[in-house]
Protein backbone atom coordinates (compact mmCIF):
# COMPACT_ATOMS: atom_id res chain seq x y z
CA UNK A 1 0.00 0.00 0.00
CA UNK A 2 1.48 3.24 -1.14
CA UNK A 3 1.68 6.20 1.36
CA UNK A 4 0.33 9.48 -0.60
CA UNK A 5 2.44 12.31 1.04
CA UNK A 6 1.12 15.89 0.82
CA UNK A 7 4.29 18.19 -0.10
CA UNK A 8 2.48 21.36 1.45
CA UNK A 9 1.82 19.90 4.87
CA UNK A 10 5.27 18.33 4.25
CA UNK A 11 6.80 21.44 3.57
CA UNK A 12 5.08 23.49 6.66
CA UNK A 13 6.17 20.67 9.12
CA UNK A 14 9.91 20.99 7.80
CA UNK A 15 9.54 24.82 8.46
CA UNK A 16 8.12 24.45 11.63
CA UNK A 17 10.75 22.20 12.62
CA UNK A 18 13.44 24.66 11.41
CA UNK A 19 11.89 28.12 13.40
CA UNK A 20 11.30 25.67 16.20
CA UNK A 21 14.72 24.77 16.08
CA UNK A 22 15.61 28.44 15.72
CA UNK A 23 13.57 29.81 18.37
CA UNK A 24 15.23 27.24 21.04
CA UNK A 25 18.66 28.11 20.35
CA UNK A 26 17.55 31.92 19.58
CA UNK A 27 20.16 32.96 21.84
CA UNK A 28 23.30 31.43 20.09
CA UNK A 29 23.24 34.19 17.18
CA UNK A 30 20.17 34.55 16.12
CA UNK A 31 19.46 37.79 18.24
CA UNK A 32 20.36 41.04 16.04
CA UNK A 33 23.15 42.99 17.37
CA UNK A 34 23.52 46.41 17.04
CA UNK A 35 27.32 47.16 16.62
CA UNK A 36 28.68 50.33 17.30
CA UNK A 37 30.80 52.97 15.30
CA UNK A 38 32.67 55.53 16.80
CA UNK A 39 31.23 58.74 16.00
CA UNK A 40 34.40 60.49 15.39
CA UNK A 41 32.39 63.54 13.84
CA UNK A 42 30.93 64.22 17.57
CA UNK A 43 27.01 63.60 18.59
CA UNK A 44 24.32 66.26 17.54
CA UNK A 45 21.43 67.05 20.09
CA UNK A 46 19.12 63.96 18.67
CA UNK A 47 21.96 61.47 19.03
CA UNK A 48 22.30 62.40 22.55
CA UNK A 49 18.65 62.44 23.69
CA UNK A 50 19.02 58.46 22.27
CA UNK A 51 21.80 58.12 24.59
CA UNK A 52 20.68 59.51 27.81
CA UNK A 53 16.71 57.97 27.19
CA UNK A 54 17.46 55.97 30.15
CA UNK A 55 17.65 59.26 32.43
CA UNK A 56 14.36 60.08 32.07
CA UNK A 57 13.32 57.45 34.41
CA UNK A 58 14.51 60.03 37.11
CA UNK A 59 12.13 61.95 39.01
CA UNK A 60 11.37 65.46 38.97
CA UNK A 61 11.41 65.53 42.67
CA UNK A 62 14.83 63.39 42.94
CA UNK A 63 17.04 65.57 40.74
CA UNK A 64 15.88 68.79 42.41
CA UNK A 65 17.44 67.05 45.00
CA UNK A 66 20.50 65.93 43.91
CA UNK A 67 21.07 69.27 42.49
CA UNK A 68 20.57 71.04 45.87
CA UNK A 69 23.22 68.60 47.17
CA UNK A 70 25.88 69.47 44.73
CA UNK A 71 25.29 72.83 45.18
CA UNK A 72 25.59 72.47 49.16
CA UNK A 73 28.50 70.64 48.87
CA UNK A 74 30.57 71.28 45.76
CA UNK A 75 28.70 74.49 45.21
CA UNK A 76 28.10 73.13 41.53
CA UNK A 77 26.41 76.60 39.58
CA UNK A 78 30.10 77.94 39.91
CA UNK A 79 32.06 75.74 38.53
CA UNK A 80 31.97 77.07 34.33
CA UNK A 81 33.19 73.81 32.66
CA UNK A 82 31.20 70.83 31.79
CA UNK A 83 34.62 69.04 32.21
CA UNK A 84 35.01 70.49 35.86
CA UNK A 85 31.41 69.89 36.58
CA UNK A 86 32.38 66.17 36.12
CA UNK A 87 35.33 65.59 37.71
CA UNK A 88 33.85 67.93 40.67
CA UNK A 89 30.74 65.33 41.17
CA UNK A 90 32.93 62.71 40.69
CA UNK A 91 35.47 63.20 43.40
CA UNK A 92 32.59 64.66 45.60
CA UNK A 93 31.15 60.71 45.51
CA UNK A 94 34.59 59.23 46.02
CA UNK A 95 34.95 61.35 48.67
CA UNK A 96 31.50 60.64 49.93
CA UNK A 97 31.40 57.07 49.91
CA UNK A 98 35.04 55.02 48.61
CA UNK A 99 35.29 54.23 52.39
CA UNK A 100 32.40 52.16 52.34
CA UNK A 101 33.14 48.88 53.28
CA UNK A 102 31.24 46.26 55.22
CA UNK A 103 28.28 43.95 54.25
CA UNK A 104 26.75 44.18 51.00
CA UNK A 105 22.88 44.80 50.90
CA UNK A 106 21.32 43.39 47.32
CA UNK A 107 17.93 45.24 48.14
CA UNK A 108 19.16 48.55 47.84
CA UNK A 109 19.92 48.02 44.15
CA UNK A 110 16.13 48.28 43.68
CA UNK A 111 15.67 51.92 45.06
CA UNK A 112 15.88 54.52 43.24
CA UNK A 113 18.97 56.62 42.40
CA UNK A 114 19.13 59.20 45.47
CA UNK A 115 17.69 56.62 47.81
CA UNK A 116 20.27 54.47 47.17
CA UNK A 117 23.10 57.18 48.10
CA UNK A 118 20.99 58.16 51.41
CA UNK A 119 21.20 54.85 52.09
CA UNK A 120 24.89 54.73 52.09
CA UNK A 121 25.49 57.62 53.39
CA UNK A 122 23.09 56.73 56.84
CA UNK A 123 24.48 52.92 57.00
CA UNK A 124 28.18 53.12 57.06
CA UNK A 125 28.14 49.11 56.98
CA UNK A 126 26.57 48.90 53.66
CA UNK A 127 29.11 48.76 50.74
CA UNK A 128 27.94 49.19 47.37
CA UNK A 129 29.88 48.11 43.36
CA UNK A 130 29.86 49.99 40.49
CA UNK A 131 26.19 49.46 39.56
CA UNK A 132 25.35 51.79 41.89
CA UNK A 133 27.92 54.40 41.49
CA UNK A 134 26.69 54.54 37.99
CA UNK A 135 23.26 54.77 39.10
CA UNK A 136 24.26 58.15 41.31
CA UNK A 137 26.48 59.40 38.93
CA UNK A 138 23.69 59.29 36.89
CA UNK A 139 21.76 60.77 38.51
CA UNK A 140 24.00 63.76 39.68
CA UNK A 141 24.59 64.32 36.70
CA UNK A 142 21.33 64.55 34.86
CA UNK A 143 20.34 67.05 37.74
CA UNK A 144 22.75 69.67 36.49
CA UNK A 145 22.37 69.19 32.35
CA UNK A 146 25.40 67.04 32.15
CA UNK A 147 24.83 64.47 29.42
CA UNK A 148 25.48 61.01 30.90
CA UNK A 149 25.12 57.63 29.26
CA UNK A 150 25.95 54.21 30.88
CA UNK A 151 28.03 51.26 29.22
CA UNK A 152 28.95 48.11 30.84
CA UNK A 153 32.53 46.16 29.82
CA UNK A 154 31.67 42.03 29.47
CA UNK A 155 33.96 39.49 29.41
CA UNK A 156 34.32 37.13 26.09
CA UNK A 157 33.55 33.96 26.75
CA UNK A 158 36.12 31.15 27.31
CA UNK A 159 38.11 33.64 29.24
CA UNK A 160 40.24 32.20 31.91
CA UNK A 161 40.32 33.11 34.82
CA UNK A 162 37.27 34.77 34.35
CA UNK A 163 37.32 38.39 34.71
CA UNK A 164 33.72 39.03 35.21
CA UNK A 165 31.93 42.29 34.36
CA UNK A 166 32.11 46.43 35.06
CA UNK A 167 29.93 49.08 34.57
CA UNK A 168 30.75 52.82 34.28
CA UNK A 169 29.91 55.92 32.48
CA UNK A 170 30.38 57.86 30.04
CA UNK A 171 29.51 62.20 29.90
CA UNK A 172 29.12 63.68 26.34
CA UNK A 173 31.87 67.47 26.60
CA UNK A 174 30.63 69.61 23.94
CA UNK A 175 34.20 71.18 24.60
CA UNK A 176 35.68 68.37 23.16
CA UNK A 177 32.80 66.94 21.11
CA UNK A 178 32.97 63.40 21.99
CA UNK A 179 31.60 61.56 24.72
CA UNK A 180 34.19 60.71 27.29
CA UNK A 181 34.52 58.14 29.90
CA UNK A 182 34.36 58.16 33.71
CA UNK A 183 35.10 55.90 35.69
CA UNK A 184 34.59 57.07 39.77
CA UNK A 185 33.92 53.86 41.35
CA UNK A 186 37.21 52.87 40.47
CA UNK A 187 38.83 56.88 40.78
CA UNK A 188 39.01 57.40 37.24
CA UNK A 189 37.36 60.67 36.81
CA UNK A 190 38.90 61.21 33.44
CA UNK A 191 41.64 59.42 31.10
CA UNK A 192 43.39 62.15 28.77
CA UNK A 193 45.92 61.36 26.10
CA UNK A 194 47.77 64.60 25.58
CA UNK A 195 45.36 66.27 27.38
CA UNK A 196 42.15 65.50 25.63
CA UNK A 197 39.78 62.93 27.28
CA UNK A 198 39.82 59.41 26.47
CA UNK A 199 36.11 58.35 25.20
CA UNK A 200 35.50 54.32 26.76
CA UNK A 201 36.09 53.13 22.79
CA UNK A 202 39.52 54.72 22.73
CA UNK A 203 40.42 53.57 25.75
CA UNK A 204 39.44 49.79 24.96
CA UNK A 205 41.49 50.57 22.01
CA UNK A 206 44.50 51.66 23.65
CA UNK A 207 44.87 48.77 26.38
CA UNK A 208 43.74 46.35 22.98
CA UNK A 209 46.69 48.02 21.45
CA UNK A 210 49.31 48.31 24.67
CA UNK A 211 50.80 51.68 22.72
CA UNK A 212 53.43 53.35 24.37
CA UNK A 213 51.75 56.59 25.34
CA UNK A 214 51.19 58.62 28.38
CA UNK A 215 48.24 58.90 30.46
CA UNK A 216 47.11 61.38 32.76
CA UNK A 217 44.28 59.80 35.14
CA UNK A 218 42.33 62.10 37.11
CA UNK A 219 41.79 61.09 40.07
CA UNK A 220 40.27 62.64 44.16
CA UNK A 221 42.65 61.87 47.12
CA UNK A 222 42.05 63.25 50.47
CA UNK A 223 39.14 65.60 48.96
CA UNK A 224 41.57 66.69 46.43
CA UNK A 225 41.63 66.41 42.94
CA UNK A 226 45.03 64.61 41.79
CA UNK A 227 46.46 64.34 37.90
CA UNK A 228 48.57 60.50 38.03
CA UNK A 229 50.85 60.60 34.88
CA UNK A 230 51.15 57.23 33.66
CA UNK A 231 54.32 56.48 32.17
CA UNK A 232 54.91 53.85 29.04
CA UNK A 233 57.41 52.45 31.39
CA UNK A 234 54.62 51.83 34.12
CA UNK A 235 51.72 50.67 31.61
CA UNK A 236 49.83 48.07 32.74
CA UNK A 237 46.59 46.71 30.79
CA UNK A 238 43.49 47.69 32.88
CA UNK A 239 41.60 45.08 34.18
CA UNK A 240 38.16 45.80 32.85
CA UNK A 241 39.42 47.33 29.26
CA UNK A 242 41.48 44.75 27.08
CA UNK A 243 41.48 42.52 24.52
CA UNK A 244 39.52 39.98 26.42
CA UNK A 245 35.95 42.30 27.03
CA UNK A 246 33.88 43.84 24.70
CA UNK A 247 31.72 47.17 25.36
CA UNK A 248 28.04 47.19 25.39
CA UNK A 249 26.51 50.91 25.83
CA UNK A 250 23.31 50.84 26.66
CA UNK A 251 19.74 52.99 24.87
CA UNK A 252 17.50 51.72 27.73
CA UNK A 253 18.27 50.83 31.63
CA UNK A 254 14.51 49.73 32.70
CA UNK A 255 14.93 46.16 32.38
CA UNK A 256 10.81 45.96 33.23
CA UNK A 257 10.86 47.63 29.94
CA UNK A 258 13.43 45.86 28.10
CA UNK A 259 11.92 42.56 29.32
CA UNK A 260 8.38 42.98 28.83
CA UNK A 261 6.65 40.50 26.45
CA UNK A 262 5.75 43.63 23.40
CA UNK A 263 9.76 43.98 23.32
CA UNK A 264 11.02 40.54 23.38
CA UNK A 265 8.59 39.52 20.33
CA UNK A 266 9.65 42.94 18.57
CA UNK A 267 13.39 42.09 19.33
CA UNK A 268 12.70 38.31 17.97
CA UNK A 269 11.39 39.62 14.39
CA UNK A 270 12.98 43.05 14.24
CA UNK A 271 16.71 44.66 13.82
CA UNK A 272 16.37 46.26 16.86
CA UNK A 273 18.31 46.40 20.33
CA UNK A 274 18.71 47.91 23.40
CA UNK A 275 21.63 48.36 23.60
CA UNK A 276 24.80 48.39 21.07
CA UNK A 277 28.32 47.06 21.10
CA UNK A 278 32.04 48.11 20.32
CA UNK A 279 33.55 44.38 19.72
CA UNK A 280 37.07 45.32 17.49
CA UNK A 281 38.55 41.94 18.60
CA UNK A 282 35.09 39.67 17.15
CA UNK A 283 33.93 39.93 13.35
CA UNK A 284 30.15 41.65 13.45
CA UNK A 285 28.21 39.57 11.70
CA UNK A 286 23.85 39.42 11.75
CA UNK A 287 24.21 36.22 9.14
CA UNK A 288 22.14 33.94 11.37
CA UNK A 289 19.55 36.52 12.31
CA UNK A 290 18.60 36.94 8.61
CA UNK A 291 18.82 33.23 8.47
CA UNK A 292 15.70 33.29 11.34
CA UNK A 293 14.20 35.73 9.16
CA UNK A 294 14.00 33.95 5.83
CA UNK A 295 12.63 30.91 7.87
CA UNK A 296 10.21 32.87 8.97
CA UNK A 297 9.01 34.81 6.21
CA UNK A 298 9.38 31.25 3.78
CA UNK A 299 6.63 29.83 6.86
CA UNK A 300 4.38 32.67 6.62
CA UNK A 301 4.40 32.88 2.80
CA UNK A 302 3.85 29.39 2.39
CA UNK A 303 0.94 29.42 5.02
CA UNK A 304 -0.67 32.35 2.61
CA UNK A 305 0.11 29.91 -0.33
CA UNK A 306 -1.84 27.46 1.12
CA UNK A 307 -4.48 29.47 2.37
CA UNK A 308 -4.54 30.64 -1.23
CA UNK A 309 -4.96 27.81 -2.77
CA UNK A 310 -7.58 25.84 -0.23
CA UNK A 311 -9.80 29.42 -1.15
CA UNK A 312 -9.56 28.71 -5.07
CA UNK A 313 -10.43 25.21 -4.69
CA UNK A 314 -13.65 26.05 -2.52
CA UNK A 315 -14.68 28.93 -4.76
CA UNK A 316 -14.60 26.36 -7.72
Amino acid sequence: MKIKIDVKFLVIIVLLGINGFIFLYRNNGFIYTQYYIDASSGCDESCIRKWIKPNSNFVETDLNEAHRLLQQNISIDSIASDENKLIAIGAWLQDELSRQTGTKNDSINTLPALQQYYCFKKNSNFSFDCGNFQAMFSLFCTSVKLPCRNLQNIELPGNNPPGGSHVANEVYLKDYNKWVLTDPYRNHLLIKKKNVPLSAIEYLDYNIAAVADTLSVIKESGGKVLIDTIEPARFTPDFYFNKNFILYIYKETDLRQVYSIPEKIKRYFLPVSWYEVYAPQQKNSNLLFHVKQFFLLAFAGWILFIIFRITRKSIR
